[in-house]
């Protein structure tokens, strides 16, 4: 009996060191800071960055809109942020769906305009076909996939609202017009009719998975409970039916305490694995506050021993975005790490005195620096709104605020004129490169002087067909290269 009280007292002092060992502070000796490259005064109410890449098929047309009370912001970023160029018609937030089964992709924007492309050609036409406004506030889709099983691409929008779990605008020539493409995944019936959805994500096994929040019987304790989300069809219409996989208590001490904070889903495709983050608290006298990394690859909380103290502030899913090999979350408070390991950060972003607190939303766009990677756009700063961009390229010293990036030079090419803005003396030369990476001469060296420069590219466009090229400028040691459309 002695040996065997032995034991157990062995095993629980294991078990007490294994809990203490699992709340750990964050670890920032890994986190290489966030360098400011540009930032431009917006003005009004902020709203979220948005990334368009390639709009309506035109490769290194890149355009970055961020929508505001005041009308906004909108421009260019191939190769390099141009500001000097308006963008017109693409001021909302645009997100592709299948709206009619046939290739290109349609265009659905946060006013519920449905816009097909018309074609090639600066300033990009689109023509309205349809519009589909049937959901409360902007939209704000999570992913865009087959959700209804019909085969044709669908949006998800809307996650948590108008005592919906999600809003799916679908896609395909055999839904109908405007509100007929509109299904709602409703609810799920909680405990006490307390139900609200803080994620809800295809999972890496490509099942819908659920979280929300719910509150056991005694109406004290709130916890979190997770679903699969099947969708299946009946008179071509779509059937939702919900499977609880597993639920997590939180330690909540009254009605109006909330244990359990903020949680994201995440789909580790490259692992195969589903990562659930949760802000949640584990005791309830300390009052300790940790984010927690679950593994739910297989539908249930399995800890994964990650506890981690100094988290706070909302999450937000980054995914590959960055060009990293495992998908990226951040936090309100600036916070970079992946997604399988929280310990860790491998980058922050200090949000003091940057004009951009409260943070509306972050998006990573193409490479402006050179490294290879992509840069972060992020906008804030409530009611006087501010555009940002960041970088982790470790060459570059941080630059004075509106300063166009790092490049001596501005330029486009109009009509069949190369105009180059310089802002010191420089020595130019230009190649013409096409889609299939055919190179060929079109300005000899010459030199360049301050200000603005135009080159008469004539004689080397005359003898192309009109379409989609690229002009490569050398100035000095510096190669650019600007896409247009002649």
């Amino acid at each position: 009996m002695e040996k065997r009280l032995t034991l157990i007292c062995s095993y629980l002092i294991l078990v007490c060191s294994i809990v203490v060992q699992a709340q750990v502070p964050i670890d920032l000796s890994q986190a290489k800071e966030f360098k400011s490259i540009w930032k431009r005064y917006v003005g009004g109410e902020a709203g979220e960055p948005k990334y368009i890449p390639n709009p309506c098929g035109n490769v290194g047309f890149d355009i970055l809109s961020v929508g505001s009370s005041t009308g906004g912001f909108g421009c260019y970023t191939q190769p390099r942020m141009d500001t000097t160029r308006t963008v017109e018609g693409w001021g909302s937030v645009y997100l592709l769906f299948d709206y009619d089964g046939v290739p290109p992709l349609e265009y659905l924007n946060d006013n519920g305009r449905v816009e097909r492309c018309t074609g090639i050609g600066y300033p990009f036409q689109k023509e309205r076909i349809d519009t589909i406004w049937c959901w409360p506030g902007f939209l704000l889709a999570e992913f865009s996939d087959d959700i209804d099983a019909d085969g044709y691409v669908d949006l998800v929008c809307d996650i948590g609202g108008a005592g919906h779990t999600a809003s799916v605008i679908r896609g395909g020539p055999n839904v109908g017009k405007k509100c007929e493409r509109v299904f709602h995944i409703p609810k799920v019936r909680g405990h006490n009719n307390i139900n609200s959805t803080p994620a809800f994500w295809r999972s890496a096994s490509g099942s819908l998975r659920l979280l929300q929040y719910e509150q056991d019987s005694n109406a004290r304790s709130p916890w979190l409970v997770m679903y699969d989300v099947v969708i299946t069809r009946e008179n071509n219409n779509p059937v939702v039916s919900f499977i609880q996989t597993d639920s997590l208590y939180g330690n909540g001490i009254d009605e109006t305490d909330i244990p359990i904070g903020a949680c994201a889903g995440i789909a580790d495709t490259l692992a195969k694995k589903d990562w659930l983050l949760v802000m949640r608290l584990l005791d309830d006298n300390q009052r300790t506050l940790v984010l927690e990394r679950f593994d739910a690859t297989e539908g249930k909380f399995t800890p994964t021993g990650e506890q981690v103290t100094g988290y706070e502030g909302n999450i937000s899913l980054l995914g590959y975005s960055l060009g990293t090999d495992r998908p990226v979350i951040s936090t309100s408070t600036g916070m970079f790490c992946y997604a399988d390991n929280i310990r860790q950060p491998f980058a922050r972003w200090k949000p003091q005195n940057t004009g951009l607190q409260p943070v509306a939303g972050k998006v990573a766009i193409n490479d402006q620096t050179g490294d290879g990677k992509p840069d972060l756009i992020i906008s804030g700063g409530g009611q006087n709104c501010t555009v940002a961009l960041y970088t982790l390229d470790s060459t570059l010293t941080n630059l004075d605020e509106n300063e166009i990036l790092f490049t001596p030079i501005s330029g486009r090419v109009l009509y069949d004129v190369l105009e180059l803005t310089l802002k010191s003396p420089a020595s130019i030369s230009a190649q013409l490169i096409t889609t299939e990476g055919r190179v060929f001469q079109a300005l000899q060296t010459t030199q360049g002087s301050v200000g603005v420069n135009n080159f008469d590219l004539t004689q080397t466009l005359q003898s192309f067909a009109h379409g989609a090229y690229f002009i490569r400028v050398q100035v000095d040691d510096h190669q650019y290269t600007i896409p247009f459309i002649r």
